[in-house]
């Protein structure tokens, strides 16, 4: 995952020579944007837009509404209990996920099944979008150092938050789900913007099947971060920073 050190060489490399810390804040797209493919401009419209990314999302997640059998082998192999304490934090970002999903929608009714169960379809696929990513990742990481134990990995609760909050996310926006525009999944959750934008290039470069849409936006909260949310005064950067040796850099830096 991407340490402090990385998080301020990206915003070095991007800000213009202005003063003010406003301006550490970049004025283009980052990570995403290298994995954007090019793209037909004729016939496309927002319903077209809107239909492929939910094509492209169901087909993605297919046949897999639990952990395959490689990523199940895979926690067993943990030095530690990793599968029942990834099941419980599973559990508990879910049903705290519905129940702010179906507070937004306490106002829409189904005649058999009263409050909206959308909440826990949405749910479902992110769970299923998550199980795959993380099988994903886990196998990058076992190609990239084959002799580390991926058990701390599976530990870091921040991490496994934001990657489940980030499928979440995907799914939420694929159907267009206006009255939960980011970042409303962080105030659900409640996240932290800075540690949920260390996970989304890890998402899109494990996953290369994500619709154009879909990279496109998650691109967009990159910069969204980055230009005010990462900055807030409760954010946990703050307190990196001030732990840092050389501390605040200048704008001459």
């Amino acid at each position: 995952m991407m340490n402090i050190e990385d998080f301020h060489e990206r915003l070095q490399m991007k800000r213009e020579q202005h003063a003010g810390i406003q301006y550490l804040a970049p004025p283009t797209p980052l990570t995403g944007r290298k994995y954007l493919r090019s793209k037909d401009m004729s016939n496309i419209t927002p319903v077209t837009t809107a239909t492929q990314s939910v094509i492209k999302l169901q087909a993605l997640i297919a046949g897999q509404s639990a952990p395959s059998e490689s990523l199940l082998q895979m926690l067993k192999n943990c030095s530690q209990d990793v599968k029942s304490l990834l099941e419980a934090k599973v559990k508990q970002i879910g049903e705290q996920f519905c129940a702010n999903y179906n507070n937004n929608n306490a106002n829409i009714t189904n005649i058999n099944n009263g409050p909206s169960d959308f909440g826990k379809k949405r749910l479902l696929m992110g769970q299923t979008l998550f199980y795959k990513l993380l099988e994903m990742i886990l196998n990058d990481e076992k190609r990239k150092k084959p002799n580390d134990d991926i058990t701390n990995l599976l530990l870091n609760e921040v991490f496994i938050q934001c990657l489940f909050a980030c499928c979440l996310e995907i799914v939420i926006y694929s159907y267009k789900s206006n009255d939960k525009i980011f970042p409303w999944i962080l105030k659900a959750l409640n996240l932290d913007a800075y540690y949920f934008y260390k996970v989304i290039e890890i998402i899109v470069r494990a996953e290369d099947q994500l619709s154009r849409d879909v990279v496109k936006h998650l691109n967009q909260i990159e910069e969204k971060i980055l230009e005010s949310l990462a900055w807030q005064s409760d954010s946990p950067l703050w307190q990196t920073i001030e732990s840092l040796p050389d501390g605040v850099p200048s704008c001459e830096e």
